[in-house]
C-alpha cells in the first residue's frame, strides 16, 4: 500500500514502533526488501540515493519500485535519501517518490532553511512529504565531524521550513565505525 513518508511515520507513531528504511540500488536489493516486508507483514520505507536519480538506475528502478508499492499489502513509502539539491528532488518527485530528503546540511543554517523551504513548497504541491537535515551527518571517513545539532537550531529549522521529518547530528555517521560513536540523544529529548 502506497503511503507518503508523513503517513508512514504517523503509522509508526500511533503503533509505538520504528519503521526501517532500506536503500535499494538494484533489482536484487528491492526483491529482498519487499519479500521481507511481505513475509513479516511489516511497513517499510524504500529509499534510493540521490546519485541514482542522476543516472539511468533511477529511471529503470522507479517503475519497479512503484509496482512493488502497489502490490505490497503493508504500508510502504518511497523516499529520496540525501537529495543533493533541488534538481534531484524534482526528478525524484517526477519519478514517483512519496517522500524526499533535501540535504542542505553543509550550508549555514539560514541557507539550509532557504533551500529546504523551497523544496517543501514544491513538494506540498505534489503531495510529497519532506525530510530535512540539520547538522551534517557525514561519513566515518570524514576528518572532522559536524557539531551536534542544538535544540534551539532544530526548533528554528523546523518552524522555518515546515518539514515533516528531521535528521539531526547526534554523533552518528554513515559507513563502518573504527571506534564506537559518542551519541548525544538525550540532549534532544526536551523538543
Amino acid at each position: 500500500m502506497k503511503y507518503t513518508l508523513k503517513e508512514i511515520m504517523d503509522v509508526a507513531e500511533k503503533g509505538g514502533f520504528a519503521i526501517p528504511a532500506f536503500n535499494v540500488y538494484n533489482l536484487e536489493t528491492l526483491m529482498g526488501v519487499s519479500q521481507a516486508a511481505e513475509e513479516t507483514k511489516a511497513p517499510i520505507i524504500i529509499q534510493m540515493y540521490t546519485r541514482l536519480f542522476n543516472t539511468g538506475t533511477g529511471r529503470y528502478m522507479t517503475p519497479v519500485i512503484l509496482d512493488v508499492m502497489n502490490r505490497l499489502k503493508t504500508p510502504v513509502a518511497f523516499h529520496l535519501d540525501h537529495g543533493a539539491g533541488i534538481p534531484e528532488c524534482i526528478r525524484a518527485m517526477r519519478y514517483g517518490t512519496t517522500g524526499i530528503m533535501i540535504d542542505a546540511s553543509t550550508l549555514p543554517i539560514e541557507g539550509n532553511i532557504e533551500v529546504t523551504k523551497k523544496v517543501v513548497d514544491m513538494a506540498r504541491e505534489a503531495g510529497v512529504s519532506v525530510e530535512g537535515e540539520l547538522g551534517h551527518i557525514g561519513s566515518t571517513k570524514d576528518e572532522k565531524w559536524a557539531d551536534y545539532t542544538e535544540v534551539k537550531d532544530a526548533v528554528k529549522y523546523v518552524e522555518g521550513t515546515g518539514i515533516d521529518a528531521l535528521a539531526i547530528m547526534v554523533g552518528t555517521a554513515h559507513d563502518h565505525y573504527a571506534k564506537a560513536p559518542v551519541l548525544a540523544i538525550l540532549s534532544m529529548l526536551p523538543l
